[in-house]
């Protein structure tokens, strides 16, 4: 019986990404708005959201995620395509709001 691997090739299960080094005097640039680090930016104000070289702006970040979950396209870093997650802090109110919310949904069809 002929192998049915013969002249195929199939993708690796899984790629190891990893992180390129920048050279200490190349300034950041914010792969969004395409603008170089600025001496005046505030510290903690550019983000590295996945393991290659991206790096952008927290605030131009924040709005192409939102741009993202608003067109319902995935948030996956358009150079190594590694999926980009968002962490936020911890809220009481929106932990509550979240609880409640999912037990009246699993309760919902018992009381329609």
């Amino acid at each position: 019986m002929a192998s049915t691997d013969k002249g195929t090739t199939s993708p690796p299960e899984a790629l190891e990404v990893v992180k390129a080094e920048r050279h200490p005097d190349a300034p950041r640039r914010c792969f969004i708005c395409l603008t170089d680090e600025d001496p005046s930016d505030p510290p903690g104000s550019w983000v590295d959201p996945c393991p290659c070289t991206l790096e952008a702006h927290q605030d131009c970040m924040l709005s192409w995620v939102t741009d993202c979950e608003r067109n319902n396209k995935p948030l996956l870093c358009p150079v190594c395509k590694s999926t980009i997650e968002m962490e936020g802090p911890w809220d009481l109110v929106v932990a509550l709001n979240d609880a409640v919310s999912s037990r009246f949904t699993r309760a919902s069809p018992f009381i329609l």
